[in-house]
């Protein structure tokens, strides 16, 4: 089990975090996750359950603004009840 920031563009994916997240969904529990990006900038920020500071990161500038995609690959996976907000 891992999880990672991926950037998909034109090709297969890229990791683009430093691959050092350490698994945080080992349960069949329901958990918050909170993605925090800002497309200028390129910082990418991943929140588990409420955590203070992030427990996954990354940097890039490749897509300044597009669609979001979530999912899973080898893995089963639910999600519900996602939120996308856009700032300005």
């Amino acid at each position: 089990m891992h999880h990672g920031i991926f950037l998909v563009a034109d090709a297969d994916r890229r990791r683009i975090d430093a691959g050092k997240g350490i698994p945080r969904m080992k349960d069949q529990a329901w958990h918050r996750v909170k993605m925090v990006r800002n497309g200028t900038r390129g910082n990418i920020e991943v929140f588990f359950d409420g955590s203070k500071s992030a427990v996954l990161s990354a940097m890039d500038t490749t897509i300044k603004a597009g669609r979001v995609g979530v999912g899973s690959f080898d893995d089963t996976a639910e999600f519900r009840n996602i939120e996308v907000r856009g700032f300005q």
